[in-house]
């Protein structure tokens, strides 16, 4: 027959055992039962959308990362470099779009556009203009369908980007688009993708192929604000592994961030694409495209291009 010790001992390890296995299922009920927290991003800002509107999926070049937690979904980030679409249902009623932007030249509207009203939204994170337009076919096609669109331009003139939040005005009103834009606010790695769109907006000012003193001048302003010395260096004793431009055109005009992800402790690899442009018809156009991925680390304080390389 036991004695009562060892009786007392079975019985508390009998109820620590009851204790954690009751805590493991109500874990387990309320992480199942959590909904997961999606981050919506678009370029280098966050945002939210109204209640009822979902993102499109299958917009093209979206990057989702998602967090588990015992293989269930507990977070996930969606994130359009370039653009995202929106959806009621299964339709398709707008979308955020980034855009090139010029002070001095007018806003980039639709094709075939005729502005109904325009007028300013004061209050949000930078300038922003609001039009109405009304959206036609070609004069040239025997199609007779019209569209209606709200576009809010938010300008970020010192990035030379706007960020037009668009809808079709008889899904999305105007204070559905003020709404997005409201919530906008900087993404974690907005100033990294900030030093890489303005890496981008100097590599037509270099010429590769120039006497090397006037390389080394133009490499060391244009690009110096944004890469390390490290490289600059690297680049000024090899021009040839230095991006930049060779002749007028075509000429590197942009580079478009396809993916940025987290390598360490104040580090980012960034996957990109160089666009060469060149002049047809009359205006510009896309000629093709030079891959690329860029570690962009934080030195002293400032976020720098510390390496790039060609795919």
């Amino acid at each position: 027959m036991q004695d009562q010790s060892s009786l007392h001992k079975g019985h508390n390890k009998t109820l620590v055992i009851g204790i954690a296995v009751f805590a493991l299922v109500i874990v387990a009920v309320f992480v199942a039962h959590m909904l997961p927290v999606t981050v919506l991003q678009v370029g280098s800002y966050e945002f939210n959308l109204p209640k009822g509107v979902t993102v499109d999926m299958n917009t093209p070049g979206l990057v989702v990362e998602k967090n588990t937690v015992a293989s269930i979904l507990v977070s996930m980030r969606v994130t359009g470099n370039g653009e995202m679409r929106f959806l009621i249902g299964d339709d398709v009623v707008g979308g955020i779009e980034i855009i090139g932007y010029k002070a001095d030249l007018p806003l980039f509207l639709p094709n075939h556009s005729t502005t109904n009203a325009q007028k300013d939204v004061q209050g949000l994170l930078t300038e922003a203009v609001l039009l109405n337009l009304e959206i036609t076919p070609p004069a040239a096609s025997s199609e007779t369908w019209s569209r209606n669109e709200n576009h809010l331009y938010l300008i970020f003139e010192e990035q030379e980007l706007v960020y037009d939040v668009y809808g079709d005005s008889s899904r999305l009103s105007e204070s559905d688009l003020v709404e997005i834009a409201e919530s906008f606010k900087p993404a974690p790695d907005y100033e990294v993708r900030d030093v890489v769109i303005a890496f981008g907006e100097a590599l037509t000012k270099v010429y590769k192929n120039a006497p090397h003193e006037v390389f080394e001048e133009q490499a060391k302003e244009n690009y110096g604000p944004y890469v390390s010395e490290e490289l600059l260096a690297k680049w000024l004793d090899e021009p040839s592994e230095a991006p930049g431009r060779y002749v007028s055109s075509p000429w590197p005009e942009r580079i478009e961030i396809k993916d940025v992800t987290e390598a360490g402790s104040y580090r980012y690899e960034v996957m990109a694409d160089i666009v060469e442009a060149t002049i047809g018809e009359g205006s510009m156009e896309d000629a093709w495209r030079i891959e690329i991925v860029l570690t962009v680390d934080k030195i002293d304080g400032r976020w720098l291009i510390t390496d790039l390389r060609y795919i």
